[in-house]
């Protein structure tokens, strides 16, 4: 058997780690009866971005000098996550993706994460099977909900909002406390000084004075080369529990409108199902879901914070 060896992915892998996720992810949702299992090529630029977050945690398998298997990490704070995970049809049943999967998610408690999570497909079965196996602990379930900007929209008592991009002190200098006392053990401050180093995305806050009400961090950049322009993703959002639907709208709207998005995609845990069903009543359409699994700790349900995320 040829020998493989695990190293750290490099800038210039990037083309062929592109190709072997398409290759990977499309073989597998041809096996699993996709009616349309082809996926498109990632942009380069989101490659990048993803790499150049946390370059440590990012490994590959190469064998004969041939990339057969990749693995992502992202380390923000005490808050890691994993993905995307792939092996390359040929090469999988070898052990090369736990192999990844426990070599990333090492060197991310190394870096001091507490919490070292991955999101995943819940309608596969395979990796669902193969999650559970290795010992990880299964979340919640997660939606992504879009929903249309109109044209000019504004909200009529609109509060103040500011960017990173055009200021970043508050957000240096208040949003550390602000996550703190939410109980977010998320290093957001990093993600909006990365989106704003790599132009993927802005983050937003939400002022009243000097007190930080709402946070959110938008992706713009697409990330297949065939995904229209014109998408926003929350990345993250957080506020104070109790938030409602109506206040949590008027924010994201506003953040994306401002950041030139026509559409805008927030991801839901199913624990916070008033707010789910909230949306769902405005207009709001759900598109996706994913299965949240723990590698290393946990979240808490209910800690008194409305804190929405997604790790992929």
């Amino acid at each position: 058997m040829t020998a493989t060896i695990l190293r750290l992915m490099r800038v210039e892998d990037l083309p062929g780690v592109n190709a072997l996720l398409i290759r990977a992810f499309s073989t597998a949702r041809r096996d699993e009866g996709f009616s349309c299992p082809a996926l498109a090529l990632c942009r380069m630029e989101f490659l990048r971005f993803y790499q150049q977050d946390t370059p440590g945690s990012c490994w590959v398998a190469e064998a004969e000098g041939r990339l057969c298997g990749v693995v992502f990490g992202h380390g923000w704070g005490r808050a890691g996550w994993i993905g995307p995970l792939a092996v390359s049809p040929e090469c999988q049943k070898r052990g090369l993706g736990r192999a990844l999967l426990e070599r990333c998610a090492d060197e991310l408690r190394g870096l001091g994460c507490r919490l070292v999570g991955l999101e995943t497909d819940p309608a596969s079965l395979n990796n669902l099977a193969f999650y559970s196996v290795l010992g990880c602990t299964p979340g919640p379930l997660l939606v992504d909900l879009v929903h249309e900007i109109e044209p000019g929209w504004v909200v009529e008592t609109e509060p103040l909002l500011i960017s990173y991009g055009q200021e970043p002190a508050p957000f240096e200098s208040h949003l550390p406390a602000f996550l703190e006392a939410n109980g977010v053990e998320a290093d957001y401050l990093h993600l909006a000084r990365l989106l704003q180093q790599h132009r993927f995305g802005e983050s937003w806050l939400e002022m009243e004075g000097d007190q930080v009400r709402l946070f959110a961090a938008l992706q713009i950049i697409p990330v297949s080369v065939q995904e229209r322009a014109g998408v926003g993703r929350i990345m993250a959002v957080v506020g104070p529990g109790g938030t409602g639907a109506d206040r949590l709208e008027a924010f994201i709207h506003t953040a994306a409108a401002r950041s030139g998005c026509s559409h805008v995609v927030v991801r839901l845990s199913t624990w916070h199902m008033e707010l789910l069903a909230a949306l769902l009543r405005r207009g709001w359409r759900l598109i996706n879901s994913h299965l949240r699994f723990y590698i290393t700790g946990g979240e808490k349900r209910g800690n008194g914070g409305m804190h929405l995320n997604k790790w992929d």
